[in-house]
């Protein structure tokens, strides 16, 4: 009869085990931040394992999650030789990241939406995993001189402010911010021009020896401002604009 039990002790023993390795992977969900280097990590339960995503504004990495108690391991899921590395967390619910070779990287618990966030960096990543937009490159697209550029629009007089800007990134997409979203700045807005209506595709086109903006937005519309150099800036449909670089003004 003792022995009769060992199936069911043994069984008992693993769904207790099971059960405690999905309830650690779950602290570990939520979006992370760290200023040196500058990265945001985004890890999201998916049924019983964690998945991950980790940027730094230009590359965008999927990551394999696997427990081993007492730390998770995070791989490169793209990369089949990149060592692993091994997180933690300390009591404020902050992340300790650390490689084979004892590099330590502190990440801060950041209180952005991690729905919100998972859904800009998975739509980024498929973005460029795609086979239109691994065709695409910087020198396919259109972009004239103004890459990695944006057109910033300021106007401030008698207590009322105009703030917009449109950003044009080097892969041929474009990104378009006015005053209420500057109050906000993200992270993530190098991914932003690859979902939602407020960005899409952009080209410099010619016609007469006239510079044009051509937008095509990703609901499907089309617009087109045309481009003047003056002494004191930029006219885009005889409305003042800047030239600067993608960081200035924000």
């Amino acid at each position: 009869m003792r022995f009769a039990l060992l199936p069911f002790l043994l069984t008992l023993a693993l769904v207790s085990s099971y059960h405690t390795s999905v309830s650690q992977l779950n602290a570990f969900e939520g979006v992370y931040v760290s200023e040196e280097p500058a990265l945001v990590l985004a890890m999201r339960m998916h049924g019983n394992s964690m998945a991950a995503y980790i940027t730094d504004g230009n590359t965008l990495e999927p990551l394999t999650c696997t427990w081993q108690n007492p730390t998770l391991q995070l791989v490169a899921s793209q990369q089949a030789s990149a060592a692993p590395s091994f997180a933690t967390l300390d009591d404020a619910g902050n992340l300790w990241l650390t490689d084979e070779q004892f590099n330590v990287v502190y990440f801060i618990r950041n209180g952005e939406s991690l729905d919100a966030v998972w859904k800009e960096l998975e739509a980024a990543y498929k973005a460029t995993t795609t086979p239109a937009a691994k065709k695409e490159s910087p020198q396919t697209a259109n972009t004239g001189s103004y890459a990695n550029k944006k057109f910033i629009h300021l106007y401030t007089g008698n207590g009322y402010t105009e703030k917009w800007a449109y950003y044009l990134y080097s892969n041929g997409t474009f990104y378009f911010r006015s005053s209420s979203a500057y109050t906000s700045g993200g992270y993530y807005d190098f991914s932003a021009a690859t979902a939602g209506n407020d960005g899409g595709k952009y080209s410099i086109e010619k016609k007469s020896g006239q510079e044009y903006l051509t937008l095509n937005w990703n609901n499907g519309q089309q617009s087109s401002l045309r481009i003047t150099q003056t002494d004191q800036g930029y006219l885009l449909n005889n409305e003042k604009y800047f030239l600067v670089g993608l960081n200035e003004y924000d």
